[in-house]
């Protein structure tokens, strides 16, 4: 029997295996419409699940994904016959019954006679054929008038200067690129076929409005991303033809870009108390926030920061980063990580987090120190949010006995010795019964924390094959998203500080360089 599949615009078929089937314009997803402005770079996807379920999902796309003729607004579960419309224009109908093959094996069951006897009864109910008469003379008659009437039609429109053009120019945006993400000033080029040299200028438009114009060959112009929002959504530019009388060209050429003009910016000064000097006192132990002279960071720079992260983890694949939602949620949160002393708060627990986290359970060596940044900047307080650097919830501690080699100790002890044997011992945990080992998939582990291992084992199974696109994937659960965001936002602060206007920290990567080629322990206490 044929498998489920996809019928993409009635012209091929996309099987509906088991994971996530990516929508998009993007080459990467497994439906691409590459050239549609129409269609948003990860547009929509369908997650095949566990027993022939098939769930449909929008991505928050531009124009929207339609099931069966209704706008999507919430994840809705696919039957056979139905048919996902992507951008108002692509046409996909899930396939989940070989109808024809059925039928066809339902005629050889019957046999030939049992066959012709049926195409016989059909032959009888159809109607008799008329003879002919004058109809025709009276249907030609109308085609005429028709023709009359568009001819007329045409001619007014001429005459009124109504638009139509007898220019064949056709224009194709060169630069920038389908999809491409502006951070700064670009030149737009375009490839001119103008056989009849008609064409006296071009307009430049995006999302409808007109933002240049140019009258001289080869017709470039300037776009600006800082005229435009950073909203991670796709915005339409256009290059309409004008001819010599003036009339705009109706094949406009089209493309779809992204605006990076979102910046981090830097928090005023305040002082902090937290720490020894803190009050009003400058220098590493201070906790002001950063100089409002430091640069400004865009999308792109988030982006290139975040990829220098993922390599410091043993056996990590190819991540797609890229993800404009994902670099959103990253941006924003460094401000709240770009808090001055982080490197001498972090500089206090350097011995517990090496000893427990690396040398004991050969952990990679920034797993310790980029997770307390994240979860607390490296201020251990016990609240409902959970206990010490880790923010770890006590009850998971004592039900799993991580705190076996603890003594009197607790948590949230201020020496955080404690705190590190049990996260370090549950991350250990995590590692290797629900994520397969210690190069299991830190994206998904980070995502999975405060979980219970058995829990998160059985979460990972419903993951598809293919996770390098995690921030889809956990689109379906905010708060895993969320502590995703959280570790990059603080790990990128931690590892560039000067570029968040920390002048007075260091690389976190300076407190665990010297023990990552100190030969470690595999085994855990």
């Amino acid at each position: 029997m044929p498998e489920p599949c996809l019928l993409v615009n009635n012209e091929h078929e996309t099987p509906l295996e088991k994971g996530v089937i990516s929508i998009g314009r993007a080459s990467d997803n497994v439906i691409a419409f590459t050239e549609d402005a129409n269609v948003s770079r990860y547009h929509a996807e369908i997650e095949v699940r566990n027993y022939g379920d098939y769930w449909l999902f929008d991505l928050n796309s531009s124009n929207g994904t339609e099931l069966n003729g209704e706008r999507l607004t919430m994840d809705k579960a696919l039957f056979d016959g139905d048919v996902i419309t992507i951008g108002g224009v692509h046409r996909i109908e899930v396939v989940l019954t070989p109808r024809e093959k059925e039928e066809s094996e339902e005629d050889e069951e019957k046999g030939p006679e049992a066959a012709d006897a049926e195409d016989a009864a059909e032959a009888q109910d159809e109607p008799a054929p008329q003879k002919p008469g004058f109809s025709w003379l009276f249907l030609l008659a109308g085609m005429a008038l028709g023709l009359a009437v568009i001819s007329v039609g045409v001619a007014l429109a001429i005459y009124l200067g109504g638009g139509f053009s007898g220019c064949d120019a056709t224009a194709k945006i060169t630069k920038p690129r389908n999809g491409d993400i502006l951070n700064e000033a670009s030149e737009i080029e375009i490839e001119l076929d103008d056989p009849s040299e008609c064409v006296a200028a071009v307009i430049y438009e995006v999302d409808g409005k007109e933002i240049a114009r140019s009258e001289q060959p080869p017709f470039k112009a300037m776009i600006d991303p800082k005229q435009f929002a950073s909203d991670s959504i796709d915005h339409s530019l256009k290059a309409v033809l004008v001819d010599d009388d003036g009339t705009e060209l109706v094949n406009a050429a089209e493309i779809a870009l992204n605006f990076d003009t979102l910046v981090t910016e830097t928090p005023t000064e305040t002082p902090s108390t937290d720490l020894p000097g803190g009050n009003g006192e400058t220098g590493n132990g201070g906790g002001q926030q950063g100089s409002q002279d430091s640069a400004l960071v865009t999308l792109t720079d988030t982006k290139s920061m975040t990829e220098r992260i993922i390599p410091q983890f043993s056996g990590q694949g190819a991540y797609v980063t890229g993800n404009p939602g994902f670099l959103d949620a990253v941006s924003k949160f460094t401000n709240e990580y770009a808090e001055a002393g982080f490197y001498e708060r972090a500089r206090r627990y350097r011995d517990v987090i090496n000893t427990e986290f690396i040398q004991e359970r050969a952990l990679d060596p920034p797993l310790g120190y980029l997770l307390a940044m994240s979860r607390s900047k490296f201020k251990p307080t016990n609240d409902q949010q959970g206990a010490g650097l880790w923010k770890m919830d006590n009850e998971l501690v004592l039900e799993f006995n991580y705190n076996g080699l603890c003594g009197t100790q607790t948590i949230a002890g201020e020496s955080q010795s404690c705190a590190a044997i049990a996260s370090s011992s549950y991350l250990k945990d995590m590692l290797l019964k629900a994520f397969g080992g210690n190069s299991g998939d830190i994206i998904y582990v980070v995502a999975a924390f405060g979980m219970k291992p058995l829990e998160a084992a059985q979460w990972r199974q419903t993951l598809p094959e293919d996770r390098s696109d995690f921030w889809r994937i956990l689109s379906s659960d905010p708060r895993k998203q969320e502590n995703v965001a959280r570790f990059f936002a603080a790990s990128i602060v931690a590892e560039n500080p000067g570029r968040f206007g920390l002048q007075d920290d260091k690389p976190l990567s300076l407190l665990y360089r010297d023990v990552m080629s100190v030969p470690q322990n595999d085994a855990a206490r």
